[in-house]
């Protein structure tokens, strides 16, 4: 399995966080006073949403990431990564409930993330949460929108690849229509040997206009045009000599 973007995520900060005067350092109030708090250490503290040393990290981390000048800096990437933990579980479930591609389902959380990161309030006393609602909210949104969705047959495709080695258009019959050659050729009295058809006029129809969509490739598609045994008939498909009216 590939590395998907939330262990790239983690990946990244923990590297960076793990460096030398690492810049990822978030001052919070906490009892005895301020302290500067690696990242590790803030997730473990905004585990309590509401607490007093929660909000402060957060209004911190959104402060400087809204002030960024480039909307993919390390403090932006750093508040995605403080939600991980949040946007796990709910992108999980999307997952399992909407058939959605893991890839898929985290990237459409982290870019709804992101975009209330950039419309938040940092003097929101919900201020995580909220984020990670609104990801979440956007994520089964999505995930509605692409259960609906169904996927449908390049018709145009297909045909083009199973005409792709017939004769060229002046080598077919024109427009004068088929004609029928049977060997030995007929007598003064009649054929060389009978010739029945022992099969309902419908059968007969059915197997001329498969003879027919087998010559033109089109053979896939005219079976799931009839819908062979699913339910009650919607139409028809009909072949008949040309020049014969209906």
């Amino acid at each position: 399995m590939g590395m998907t973007l939330f262990n790239s995520l983690e990946r990244e900060i923990g590297a960076a966080a793990a460096a030398a005067c690492s810049p990822l350092l978030i001052t919070a109030p906490l009892a005895g006073g301020p302290a500067c708090l690696t990242p590790w250490a803030a997730r473990d503290l905004i585990r309590q949403p509401l607490a007093e040393a929660a909000v402060a990290v957060w209004r911190e981390v959104v402060g400087a990431a809204q002030r960024e000048l480039e909307g993919s800096g390390r403090w932006t990437l750093l508040a995605l990564w403080l939600a991980l933990p949040r946007l796990r579980g709910p992108v999980t479930f999307a997952v399992r409930r909407f058939f959605l591609d893991a890839a898929d389902a985290e990237s459409e959380a982290a870019a709804a993330f992101l975009e209330a990161l950039a419309a938040a309030d940092p003097e929101d006393p919900r201020l995580g949460s909220a984020m990670a609602d609104t990801a979440c909210r956007r994520l089964w949104a999505y995930g509605a929108r692409a259960l609906r969705e169904v996927p449908v047959v390049d018709v145009a495709a297909i045909a083009a690849a199973r005409t792709a080695c017939l004769p060229a258009e002046e080598d077919l019959p024109d427009a004068a229509g088929w004609n029928l050659y049977v060997a030995p050729p007929d007598r003064e009295d009649g054929l060389s040997a009978p010739l029945r058809f022992t099969l309902s006029s419908g059968a007969v129809e059915e197997a001329r206009l498969t003879a027919l969509a087998d010559r033109m490739g089109l053979s896939d598609i005219v079976f799931r045009a009839r819908r062979p045994g699913e339910g009650p008939p919607i139409g028809t498909l009909s072949l008949r000599p040309v020049g014969v009216r209906r």
